[in-house]
């Protein structure tokens, strides 16, 4: 089978939480036992937050003219669906200043999408884009300019294309990782996707975010090919070979003729995307799930020299991850499950009977090797060599799988799970059991995350780890990270774990991630992606030359957008909108048998 058309009626017509559950049998994938981490309580629909200029009464004519286009149930506004689930489940700062939507709109089709840019273009109306809203950790679905309409896209979820032969799939926003891999699995492709920690989230999202997963294709800005685009004004654009009407190669080659404007569009508010191309990764013949430890912090230095040489020289095939102790720990559960003491963070002592317990090093790393057995067991003895030198190093080769009855390609389903339930992960099956760490500090758990990228190399990543630990540790948090090993970058992501219901503890976290981000810039480096309350923060980090770079992606966008519609403040980008930066919000509540506009 060369290539698969859309996927099955049966699942575009589902609803979108429902189809992530449609999988018969090939990846059950129950996502309600999660939801309850996500609920903000919100009972009441008041009060309404209004974009800039908005009265009650022009809001209200808004959505009547919205619902002409999208339809009555296109739209959410003032009801208890839209307070909850367009808002950040993970909010830190007090609920009345909180990143909230005036409404939501949820089209189906691009000729939707262009109709309602060209309206919000005539209304003033500003837009904030979201592919499904699942980017936890980062804001969620809220939007940085306070009272915008949030633009959902994730009724728009046809896979419209995968291309069996030369490994590439063209969908629209609102699919997932579980759409994209159960796709593959039932209808016997030989490739896989390369999903995230989280796999409820979207393809097109976590790409465009520069998101990644962990096949050896992870990197999911690098495989990215083709965008199909709606502008501020309402036109609709294909990028790269995708401008030529009919284009056979438009997910087979990143260029065109002339600029290649797929960047335009990555962690930007520029257009709206509502197709995306995604190279795949071939699935080969075989794979391996490899794990090592080391006992000390100290042999980080040598773990992050070991592991990013032999990514670069591509002896180890995908990006391997590096998991403090208290990262391993907190996939486990509950703080207090593994931890009986009263203190906020664990001292030497505690840390290491926590390592004998958890019977993981100071830091550890999963990785894999993929291919025939010849290829890896070359490729495994260089492995042991490089790591021959550090003393205490734990190297845990796992299974070797291959593919089955003759096939030349194994299927993802045929390894089992090694050295945790990460490891799915290696082979493109998505999860979602990476959620269970929001538990960590209590039933109802929050998260951000600060993700810096560092160079390659073991002395600054170590220099990191003791700046951040540091830093972590004085707000009353363990230090939790992930460092994912590129070829030529590290990026750290430093996990705050905190009880929502702890108003001290969010106060904390948020002075933690403040001065997280004053002192890694004094180390020279800052973050790729951040929560949207910090946008601005982290954008200020880029000085070049006095924010030469801010400064020209505001003429570009005050060019293309001229009347701020699309993601106002994404990534830190206004436009001709700067006064919007500190605009504080205004909502309506009820007064009397009225509405009274309330300006914070």
């Amino acid at each position: 089978m060369a290539s698969t058309p859309a996927a099955t009626a049966s699942n575009q017509d589902a609803k979108p939480e429902e189809k992530l559950n449609h999988s018969d049998g090939v990846h059950a994938f129950d996502p309600y036992p999660y939801l309850n981490l996500l609920q903000r309580d919100f009972h009441e629909v008041e009060p309404l937050w209004l974009p800039p200029g908005f009265t009650k009464k022009r809001m209200d004519a808004a959505v009547a003219h919205l619902m002409e286009i999208v339809g009555v149930d296109g739209v959410e506004y003032q009801n208890a669906d839209h307070a909850n689930a367009y808002n950040d489940p993970f909010a830190i700062i007090e609920e009345d200043k909180a990143f909230m939507s005036s409404c939501a709109i949820l089209p189906t089709s691009v000729e939707q999408v262009v109709a309602v840019v060209k309206l919000a273009n005539k209304l003033l109306l500003p837009l904030w884009i979201v592919s499904r809203g699942r980017n936890l950790g980062y804001g969620g679905a809220a939007p940085r300019l306070r009272g915008s309409a949030v633009l959902d896209l994730k009724r728009m979820c046809k896979i419209i294309e995968v291309n069996e032969r030369f490994a590439y799939a063209l969908v629209e926003p609102g699919v997932t990782f579980h759409d994209i891999y159960d796709h593959c699995v039932k209808n016997d492709l030989k490739v896989w996707p390369s999903a995230p920690g989280l796999g409820w989230g979207s393809v097109t999202g976590n790409a465009l975010d520069r998101g990644w997963g962990y096949t050896p294709m992870g990197e999911a800005a690098k495989s990215m090919c083709g965008l199909e685009v709606v502008m501020p004004d309402g036109d609709l654009i294909r990028t790269g070979n995708g401008a030529i009407d009919g284009s056979t190669t438009w997910q087979l080659f990143h260029g065109g003729f002339g600029p290649d404007l797929g960047g335009l569009f990555q962690q930007s508010n520029m257009g709206v995307v509502t197709k995306l191309g995604m190279q795949l990764y071939p699935a080969p013949s075989g794979i391996m799930s490899c794990y090592v430890d080391v006992p000390d912090v100290t042999d980080l230095t040598a773990l992050v020299d070991t592991l990013c040489d032999l990514r670069r020289a591509d002896v180890i095939n995908n990006n391997p991850v590096i998991g403090s102790l208290m990262r391993g720990a907190s996939m486990r559960g509950p703080r207090a499950t593994f931890y009986k003491g009263t203190n906020d963070v664990l001292n030497a002592a505690e840390l290491f009977e926590l390592k004998k317990e958890v019977d993981k090093g100071a830091f550890h790393a999963t990785f894999a090797l993929y291919g025939d057995k010849v290829i890896m067991d070359h490729r495994w003895k260089q492995i042991e060599a490089a790591f021959a030198g550090l003393k205490g190093a734990r190297l845990r080769p796992g299974k070797q799988f291959f593919a089955k009855d003759g096939r030349k390609h194994l299927r993802a389903t045929e390894p089992e799970i090694q050295h945790g339930p990460m490891s799915t992960l290696h082979v493109g099956m998505p999860s979602i059991g990476a959620l269970d760490c929001i538990r960590f500090r209590a039933e109802k758990g929050g998260h951000f995350s600060f993700s810096p990228i560092l160079p390659p190399d073991g002395k600054a990543v170590f220099e990191f780890y003791q700046m951040a630990e540091k830093v972590c540790n004085q707000f009353g948090f363990d230090f939790d990270s992930g460092m994912h090993c590129y070829a030529r970058h590290v990026c750290s992501v430093t996990m705050t774990v905190f009880d929502r219901e702890d108003a001290d503890m969010k106060e904390r976290a948020a002075r933690c991630f403040e001065k997280l981000v004053v002192e890694t810039r004094k180390l020279g480096y800052s973050e790729y992606r951040c929560h949207v309350q910090y946008m601005d923060l982290v954008s200020d980090q880029y000085d070049f030359n006095g924010h030469a770079l801010r400064r020209t992606v505001d003429k570009i966008k005050a060019a293309l957008d001229p009347n701020g519609i699309i993601g106002l403040g994404k990534q830190g980008i206004w436009g001709n909108q700067q006064h919007l930066k500190s605009w504080e919000g205004s909502k309506v509540t009820k007064a009397d048998e009225g509405h009274a506009l309330e300006k914070l």
